[in-house]
């Protein structure tokens, strides 16, 4: 399966048809195809060169590893954008794979379904943060429930202008109509997508956590507050290296004063292991750049 986000294009491959399947190989190139959307409304043009570079790639592994089948999805940026069916088009003339374009709900419900094949009985909210889009959906029962989408991302809120205040009053207006419509949220809440998982990351570097595992990792509301200070009072650089996005401190600082992060929730990570290659003289080769097909 290959997950063309507006941050990453993601080729996760599975060992056969499970209720929470093993994957044996997973590789995340970071694209940014969302970025500067906002003020052009189309796709980054550098960012599609390097996703089309990443599809080519994946298909051809996928040929390599005799898959007989490969599933493409994407998600906010291809579907916001004025020239995402452009893109599609153009990766399935080059690559012959076809795009599956999917709309907020269903990939809040995907995001749900997720967590329930991992956690058979959870309950609770499930929050998703991708690049471009956040998504809630409430899971109990082994269903999913109501489930809405938002322009919450990290990309969509640095392209805001007027600066703090502006992304601030954003985010007020946005989890404001959002806790209208999904009502009030007492339960367990699941934390889904890069942009938590390098929260948890930080949470992990700052609490002295002994183990590197992301998968259920639990933070409280107050460690995610003082995480989100703690954020905010950091070196950006070294923000990035224990994190590995930069997005972390503008867009969760942001939310430091309207925090969805009800009184006594238990904060759960829904985390995945990121793949290094190996190259056959022993080195590793970081999968977050585009290799040359």
């Amino acid at each position: 399966m290959v997950d063309v986000g507006s941050n990453s294009v993601r080729l996760v491959v599975f060992d056969g048809a499970a209720r929470s399947p093993a994957y044996f190989y997973n590789e995340k190139i970071m694209c940014a195809l969302g970025a500067g959307m906002a003020e052009t409304g189309h796709l980054s043009p550098v960012g599609r060169v390097r996703a089309l570079s990443a599809m080519r790639r994946f298909s051809k592994l996928a040929q390599s590893m005799g898959l007989s089948e490969l599933t493409v999805v994407a998600t906010a940026a291809v579907r916001d954008a004025s020239d995402g069916r452009d893109f599609c088009d153009e990766v399935q003339r080059e690559t012959g794979l076809k795009i599956w374009v999917i709309d907020g709900e269903e990939e809040a419900r995907l995001s749900a379904q997720g967590v329930l094949l991992g956690w058979p009985g959870a309950y609770g909210l499930v929050c998703d943060i991708g690049g471009s889009s956040m998504e809630l959906a409430e899971i109990s029962g082994g269903r999913v429930g109501k489930r809405v989408t938002s322009a919450l991302g990290p990309l969509k809120l640095r392209d805001i202008k007027g600066g703090a205040k502006a992304r601030q009053a954003q985010i007020k207006t946005v989890i404001e109509g959002l806790a209208e419509k999904m009502g009030a949220q007492r339960d367990r809440l699941f934390l889904v997508g890069g942009s938590w998982r390098a929260i948890a990351r930080i949470d992990m570097v700052r609490r002295g956590y002994p183990l590197h595992v992301l998968h259920e990792y639990r933070m409280t509301p107050t460690s995610v507050r003082e995480t989100v200070k703690h954020i905010q009072s950091s070196d950006h650089e070294e923000l990035r290296k224990i994190s590995g996005v930069s997005a972390s401190r503008m867009a969760f600082g942001a939310l430091r004063r309207r925090s969805p992060i009800a009184a006594g929730q238990d904060v759960q990570t829904q985390g995945y292991r990121d793949f290094q290659l190996r190259h056959p003289r022993g080195d590793a080769v970081r999968a977050d750049a585009a290799a040359p097909t």
